[in-house]
């Protein structure tokens, strides 16, 4: 049973989900948030806290959890009230705790983590700098925690579209994201190439500011915000660039999507993305905010197709050996198994 909580459809869920019924894995989703997936893939799969309280869902994970093999608690809270409700139990349960965020903060969120961590049988992070902020260098000599990086299905089928879109930017509209940042870098772009098709997906608590900076700078004629997409990869494979500007990333999703599009990848050079990246070989890195390099890298690469063809090829090379959601399965299924 995977503990989420939830607000909105996850092709991640739905990929995973997929891949282990594939393999004879009944899976079921316990959402702590007042959120059903798509009805007619997994809400019929879904359980729903009924109350506004997350408290109470402790009785509802006591008695639903004993029913299954495994509980896979995605993010902190998710798997504190499953550690919470396996204590409360007398019957034992096989906790995994899915560390996605980054590094924790706050009073509050350092506690649950610590009771999370402690009480679940496996702690599994999507990379290895997530792993070595939050655990440290000894971690790798502990059984308990362990790296399964994200996977996502891109059908791609081979297929070479007009890549008609120049620069594709895709994520949760927060401060970490970049935005802010690589719309200056954009404006900069626009005064040498003249015309400039880009496309901002995503929606997020930052929404009306880069509305009015994409005002300020002048730029909505050439940068349309198209808001949240379940699937962005038609627009990923019609991008020249996908431009992955975070000051901060646990992963990278976003990274692995593009590569699977066969798009050219320019990231900052932090957290899971330097890991995703082999600079030059299947994208390109650079540091974080560095307006002149970020610049002069989109500029380079929007000009010189055969760089940026290679760069691609290489990306798409690298998302099948390592970055596919049935990869990401199959590793959980290993450590499924293990447990059980």
């Amino acid at each position: 049973m995977f503990v989420v909580e939830q607000l909105e459809d996850s092709r991640y869920y739905l990929d995973l989900f997929g891949h282990l019924e594939s393999q004879n894995f009944e899976v079921w989703f316990y959402n702590l948030a007042n959120f059903k997936f798509n009805p007619d893939v997994l809400g019929e799969r879904t359980i729903l806290n009924k109350s506004s309280r997350y408290y109470l869902s402790i009785f509802n994970l006591n008695s639903i959890s004993n029913k299954f093999d495994i509980i896979h608690a995605h993010e902190t809270i998710p798997a504190f009230y499953s550690v919470v409700a396996s204590i409360a139990s007398i019957k034992k349960k096989n906790i995994v705790f899915h560390w996605h965020h980054g590094k924790s903060i706050g009073l509050k969120q350092l506690i649950m983590d610590s009771i999370a961590k402690l009480g679940s049988n496996k702690v599994i992070f999507v990379s290895n700098e997530m792993l070595s902020q939050n655990i440290g260098k000894n971690a790798r000599n502990s059984r308990k925690y362990g790296v399964i990086e994200n996977g996502i299905s891109v059908d791609y089928s081979g297929l070479k579209p007009n890549r008609d879109i120049d620069i594709c930017l895709l994520g949760r509209l927060r401060e970490e994201k970049g935005f802010l940042f690589i719309l200056e870098v954009i404006k900069e772009i626009r005064k040498n190439c003249g015309s400039l098709n880009v496309k901002l997906i995503g929606d997020g608590p930052l929404r009306s500011r880069i509305e009015d900076k994409i005002d300020e700078l002048e730029l909505s004629d050439c940068v349309e915000l198209l808001g949240y997409l379940y699937d962005p990869i038609p627009y990923l494979t019609h991008s020249k660039l996908v431009i992955v500007p975070s000051y901060s990333e646990p992963f990278g999703i976003v990274a692995i999507e593009a590569m699977g599009a066969g798009a050219t990848l320019i990231a900052s050079n932090v957290g899971g993305l330097k890991q995703i990246i082999e600079h030059n070989k299947n994208g390109v890195l650079v540091e974080k905010g560095d307006h002149s390099e970020f610049c002069n890298s989109i500029s380079l690469l929007l000009q010189d197709t055969e760089l940026r063809n290679i760069l691609a090829i290489e990306g798409r090379k690298t998302f099948e050996e390592k970055y596919s959601a049935k990869k990401m399965a199959n590793r959980y299924i290993g450590l499924y198994q293990e447990l059980i």
